[in-house]
């Protein structure tokens, strides 16, 4: 059994040492030997963390690694739960500083039983972090639907959006050959080449702009 740590920046002004200062601090107050602590900076839009790849090549089973958060294994939390279940699977167990829970030294006489209750805690902090998830894809939901809707209401969703076929303008042009009743909608609307939810979608904003509707 190897005990490893891994730490990183979390922003491009954050600073590696507080961090790696509590890791040592910990190791030193559990009586613990660190083999190596694995640590990544600077990380970019990508979120590439080549040395934590490495820490996970190198881990085996029933190997220790100790985590000031876990929060650092991904952007997102449902990336947390992903590597938590990594983890778990391959039998290393999770110290985070964060959580005392999972810093309690089993005195368990079975080593079985010791392993049903680290496995148990990680079983706990992967709910946990299922659940911020759940809740994290909620709020991204629906900060982009108000997102969205706010651009329509001021008109800038004509910039971001679906691109359009053709200005209301240059609709309302096309269209005053049925005003004129030279040509019948589904006429005009084969001619543009528009499906019919489409063509009268363009119709009535475009009454609605010339105050017809």
């Amino acid at each position: 059994m190897k005990i490893y740590a891994y730490h990183r920046t979390t922003s491009t002004d954050s600073n590696l040492e507080p961090g790696l200062q509590n890791i040592k601090n910990y190791a030193l107050s559990a009586h613990l030997t660190v083999e190596k602590i694995y640590t990544d900076t600077n990380i970019g839009p990508s979120f590439e963390m080549p040395d934590y790849q490495r820490l996970k090549r190198d881990l085996a089973p029933k190997d220790i690694l100790i985590l000031t958060d876990l929060d650092l294994l991904g952007r997102l939390k449902k990336d947390v739960v992903t590597e938590i279940l990594f983890f778990r699977n391959h039998n290393i167990r999770l110290r985070i500083l964060k959580y005392p829970i999972t810093l309690i030294e089993l005195s368990c006489e079975s080593n079985t039983a010791k392993e049903i209750v680290e496995k148990t805690c990680q079983d706990l902090l992967m709910e946990v972090y299922e659940l911020m998830s759940k809740k994290e894809a909620a709020r991204r939901s629906q900060n982009q639907k108000a997102g969205i809707q706010s651009m329509k209401d001021s008109g800038e969703w004509e910039r971001y959006g679906r691109k359009r076929l053709m200005t209301l303008e240059e609709f309302g042009k096309e269209y005053q050959v049925v005003i004129n009743g030279e040509l019948k909608p589904f006429e005009l609307m084969h001619k543009l080449d528009m499906k019919i939810p489409t063509f009268y979608k363009y119709r009535d904003e475009y009454l609605k702009m010339i105050g017809k509707k």
